[in-house]
């Protein structure tokens, strides 16, 4: 509240308020709760990720697939790029 006179100054004046003081007082400061939880939450899993896991475990097949199948002796032995070429077909 504030107040001047007929000479633009402030007169000196007293206010008497019958509110609690607590409505006046400052909020008392409030602190951030510091709770540690032990519950691990699972981790989310992109599609991405396991489409590239699942490639390189089909790659990892086939490698032992060919080294299996690959015959002991190195004649005769025909790469899969010349088969591919000569059907006009290739591996995605």
């Amino acid at each position: 509240m504030f107040g001047l006179n007929y000479e633009l100054k402030v007169p000196n004046f007293d206010f008497v308020s019958q509110a609690k003081p607590s409505l006046f007082e400052y909020p008392k400061p409030t602190t951030v709760p510091t709770t540690t939880s032990s519950v691990k939450l699972p981790t989310a899993v992109l599609s991405t990720s396991v489409r590239a896991k699942a490639r390189a475990s089909k790659k990892e097949a086939e490698k032992a697939n060919a080294e299996k199948a690959e015959p002991s002796s190195g004649k005769g032995k025909t790469s899969d790029k010349d088969g591919e070429s000569m059907l006009g077909t290739s591996k995605v």
